[in-house]
């Protein structure tokens, strides 16, 4: 890494007039600037390829990945403390977060996005991680320190304009409390923008309504969502650590700024401030360190960045006074430069992503900000993504990485360094970075390091020299012998002797830098080729598995092959050969066959037909019998119950006095003798009796006994109660209705019977069904008489 010379006008001699050039050819030497107010770098091209990365990086891998980063727009990267989110997309999971912490490796991993994610970031104040989906979608998840637990905080769903192309981003308000010692001194507040409309949001009213609401609903919540739209595309934004002001920078290269009124759902303008940077700004640091509570003033200076991260600019807020510029220059066309500041505001870190450079401009606060320096930091592995989460401001007296191989360490060097921590995403692996970085030191003014700038007037003879430790320890001998003292003159020896001494030491230690870095180198190089020889070896075992894999299948496929070929051969052949037997063998075993059926029928069948024949005759004639048996019953039992019907129809000639007869039926039925009570009065033929029977007697509890009256006696005892249906009629229709529920009409006994004693009651029921006029009898009636119609059915 070169520096060249300070480019001075000839007609002014001012440092903000100066133009310092310099050559970024690799090297990781810290190039110190002389005033910080107007550099150029010029970025030189490596005629050589890197088999090394630079011997001031430390690299670890926190985890490697399965998927691909390169293709997704947006931001996928974002670190808060110990924590960190990056996206990437899988075949298998399609576009997921991964959220993994730093220390303890606990990880947890976010899906089922209705849209690619493309944009996230961590608040700076709380493990708060806001990501937006490719339809303008909020998702704001909390996130335990130890990773052992996400929770979503807050998803705000259907904004406007969410299906656009434009790719919308967010940040975060870096709150600052007033009173650090208040804990419900808490904001949490977002600015969502795309195109050229910003949406701030404060989270922490929306939190009181729930975790899931949608924009309409949100909008509808006082103080909620505040809004702008700006003339030109927006293309970046600032909240102010003090939640009450935003800064909107422009794509016509304006920033705008807005304050936040109460009780309004608009921003509010206060004024417009122009760069003058000729180019869109793509990024804003406001440079008040997010870790610094006590600030007295916010907004005191801000870095721009303009022209895809080339160009940056430094500018005090209160005048917006221009306090330096850098500018990166090449002779080929370069890519965008990502630009992050680190949270203590030390440095901003450039990537450079095609070459594989991470330039880190320092930042030196004295009464102003001022570019210091710049170092050059190598790789030789494609890094995709870089975020700084730490610079160590504190002198390191035992760096992490030890540069010394001998006791006799520099101290100068190290207390001159710090260092800085940086979360990288290679195309496999989520790397850790520490970066060690010499401080640029300060330079004298002009005017005490050069007490007189020599021009061609002062001198004839005096040539102007190149600015160099040689220049700088040059000293002009006396014009005359009698000009200086002797002992001034030795004196001056004296402390050239000094200054000589002093250079022999310097460089010895140069030479033991020079030791030291080699073995660093070393070390280096030896962990470069280990951690490459993990590559290939995880490469080649991917390979391995899948050449197995295919092998597997191939010969899996071959052997199913074989065996279906064998097995068709085999089939074929034992159906061949069956089929061969089987002709040679029918005619025997047909011939055996006949012989031994007709020996089987004479032996066997015959004389078994003899012996059926023999049993089905006796089974006629006793069947015969029984049949002949039942048809006399059942004339016998016609014959009573046509006996019992004319007895019915004539008058008895009692033998006994009426007060007897009741008298006999109250003593059977007291003595729980009711079937005989009931056969007594059938056999009477007295309705009278009967219906004395049917009033002491329950039907509920009789019936309740399925066979305590007979067949014969049940429908002897429906015909009976169906003669007069006009007197005791809810009584005689209970009756019927066990009656009917229990008859059996197709019973020996009575089958023959059964037809006309249904169709009497049938016409019993519907001659009084025309003649009563009581509506709930009607009802009984016609339910009584579509029972018998079933019971006829059967």
């Amino acid at each position: 890494m070169g520096m060249g010379d300070p480019y001075v006008p000839a007609d002014h001699l001012s440092p903000s007039s100066i133009v310092e050039k310099y050559i970024l050819d690799g090297g990781d030497n810290v190039i110190k600037f002389a005033n910080g107010n107007n550099v150029s770098l010029s970025l030189a091209l490596e005629s050589q390829t890197r088999d090394r990365d630079s011997a001031r990086i430390h690299t670890t891998t926190i985890s490697d990945y399965k998927g691909d980063v390169r293709a997704l727009r947006g931001r996928f990267l974002a670190v808060q403390g110990d924590l960190i989110a990056f996206r990437f997309f899988n075949e298998n999971t399609g576009d997921v977060i991964r959220i993994i912490n730093r220390v303890s490796r606990n990880r947890r991993l976010i899906k089922g996005f209705s849209k690619a994610p493309v944009d996230l970031r961590f608040a700076t104040h709380l493990p708060l991680l806001a990501v937006v989906d490719g339809e303008s979608n909020l998702h704001v998840y909390s996130v335990a320190a130890d990773c052992q637990d996400v929770e979503t905080y807050m998803t705000i769903m259907n904004w406007p304009g969410g299906t656009s192309d434009s790719t919308p981003r967010v940040v975060w308000c870096p709150y600052v409390a007033e009173n650090p010692s208040d804990p419900s001194d808490i904001v949490n507040m977002v600015a969502l923008f795309k195109k050229n409309t910003v949406y701030v949001v404060n989270l922490s009213i929306l939190k009181e309504r729930g975790s899931r609401v949608t924009y309409e609903e949100a909008l509808a919540v006082e103080e909620a969502i505040l809004s702008v739209e700006v003339e030109e595309e927006v293309t970046a934004v600032c909240i102010s650590p003090d939640s009450t002001a935003v800064a909107i920078a422009r794509a016509d290269g304006v920033v705008s700024f807005y304050v936040m009124n109460s009780n309004e759902s608009e921003l509010k303008f206060a004024h417009t401030w122009n760069p003058q940077m000729n180019r869109p700004i793509v990024e804003l640091f406001f440079l008040d360190g997010a870790r610094q509570k006590n600030q007295e003033q916010f907004w005191r200076h801000c870095l721009v960045v303009a022209e895809g991260g080339r160009r940056l600019a430094l500018f005090e807020c209160e005048d917006w006074r221009c306090l330096g510029r850098v500018r990166f220059e090449s002779s080929v066309e370069i890519a965008t430069f990502s630009v992050h500041v680190d949270p203590q505001a030390r440095y901003a870190h450039i990537l450079d992503i095609d070459g594989s450079n991470v330039f880190c401009v320092e930042l030196e606060y004295a009464d102003h900000p001022r570019f210091a320096g710049i170092t050059q930091v190598t790789f030789s592995h494609p890094i995709v993504a870089v975020v700084p989460y730490e610079v160590d401001t504190e002198e390191k007296h035992d760096s992490s990485v030890d540069y010394s191989l001998d006791d006799e360490f520099d101290g100068d060097r190290n207390r001159n360094e710090v260092l800085a921590h940086y979360i990288a995403i290679g195309h496999r692996s989520l790397l850790q970075l520490d970066v060690h970085l010499e401080l640029a030191e300060q330079h004298k003014p002009l005017s005490d390091a050069m007490p007189a700038l020599k021009t061609g007037g002062e001198a004839e003879g005096d040539e102007r020299g190149n600015e160099g430790p040689s220049d700088l320890l040059t000293v002009a001998p006396p014009a005359a012998a009698n000009s200086t003292t002797p002992i001034d003159y030795e004196k001056l020896m004296e402390q050239l002797r000094e200054m000589s001494d002093k250079i022999e030491q310097l460089s010895v230690r140069v030479e033991r830098a020079d030791s030291e870095r080699r073995s660093a180198a070393t070390n280096e190089h030896i962990l470069s080729q280990l951690q490459c020889f993990k590559e290939e070896f995880s490469l080649r075992e991917d390979r391995l598995l899948a050449n197995v894999s295919d092998l597997i299948e191939t010969n899996h496929r071959e052997t199913i092959n074989v065996v279906r070929n064998a097995l068709n051969e085999n089939s074929v052949a034992v159906e061949n050969s069956i089929q061969a037997n089987h002709k040679l063998s029918a005619d025997a075993v047909s011939h055996r066959v006949t012989e031994r059926l007709r020996e089987s029928l004479t032996t066997m069948v015959v004389p078994a037909i003899e012996r059926i024949c023999a049993q089905l005759f006796k089974q006629l004639n006793d069947n015969f019998r029984h049949g002949l048996d039942q048809y006399l019953q059942q004339m016998r039992a016609l014959q009573t119950a046509t006996l019992a019907a004319v007895a019915a129809t004539a008058t008895p000639a009692p033998s006994l006095s009426v007060g007897a007869d009741r008298q006999a039926l109250a003593h059977m039925i007291k003595t729980n003798q009711i079937p005989l009570a009931f056969e007594t009065a059938l056999n009477q033929g007295d309705q009278t009796a009967l219906e004395f029977v049917c009033n002491n007697v329950d039907p509920d509890e009789i019936f309740r006994y399925p066979g305590t009256l007979s067949q014969p006696v049940l429908l002897s005892l429906l015909q009976q109660l169906s003669l007069r249906l006009d007197s005791d009629t809810d009584l005689k229709f209970r009756y019927m209705e066990h009656i009917v529920d229990v008859l059996q009409p197709h019973d020996d006994d009575i089958g023959v019977m059964v037809p006309k004693v249904i169709e009497g009651l049938m016409q019993s029921l519907t001659e009084f069904y025309n003649l009563t006029a009581n509506p709930q009898l009607k009802r009984q009636a016609r339910v009584l008489n579509q029972l018998v119609r079933n019971l006829r059915k059967i």
